[in-house]
């Protein structure tokens, strides 16, 4: 991606619903996994763009993501 849509996209990620409700779900999913006793390990976000999921993952445990950049 060129660096233009990283920047729109970074600007939008953190404002816009349908973002904002993508990482809820996430947030819940992982909630439950969670609970439910799953082996504690590293997640992984590979494609993870500008990082907006990152706040979430970063609550259930250490973190590595992946941004491809052409």
């Amino acid at each position: 991606m060129d660096a233009a849509y990283y920047e729109t996209l970074n600007g939008v990620q953190g404002r816009h619903w349908w973002y904002a409700a993508r990482r809820r779900i996430l947030s819940r999913v992982l909630q439950r996994v969670h609970d439910e006793g799953v082996p504690e390990g590293t997640l992984y976000d590979l494609g993870c763009g500008v990082g907006a999921n990152l706040p979430v993952l970063e609550q259930f445990g250490p973190i590595l993501c992946v941004a491809r950049k052409r």
